[in-house]
């Protein structure tokens, strides 16, 4: 076998673990990223256009998440309720969306 060595801090006793996704970027948001790295890490240009690009794929996880018939529950999503209260949640999310719908369409019908 080839000699390898790997450099680690000789504070580390442990391993730490590897945080990523597993599969490559994908879609307008995998071309973002792709050109972010066109750029060197010291410059603004890398860091915004990943920024842009997670922005991306929250929403191509949106539009993925309606085309399989499930609405997107933020609340839950982002931790702000607890997953053994979703359903709760996943209600309160559709009535307050029903509610936005019908003033957005009230309102509407009100400037005619």
């Amino acid at each position: 076998m080839i000699g390898l060595s790997f450099v680690s801090p000789c504070t580390l006793r442990f391993r730490r673990p590897v945080v990523g996704q597993s599969t490559p970027p994908a879609g307008l948001s995998g071309v973002v990223r792709r050109a972010a790295f066109r750029f060197s890490e010291s410059q603004w240009g890398h860091w915004l256009l990943l920024i842009l690009a997670d922005r991306i794929n929250a929403a191509e996880g949106m539009v993925q998440d309606l085309a399989q018939g499930r609405p997107p529950n933020p609340l839950v999503e982002m931790g702000l309720v607890p997953r053994r209260r979703a359903r709760e949640a996943a209600t309160a999310t559709g009535l307050a969306a029903g509610a936005a719908l019908c003033l957005t369409w009230l309102m509407v019908r009100r400037r005619r």
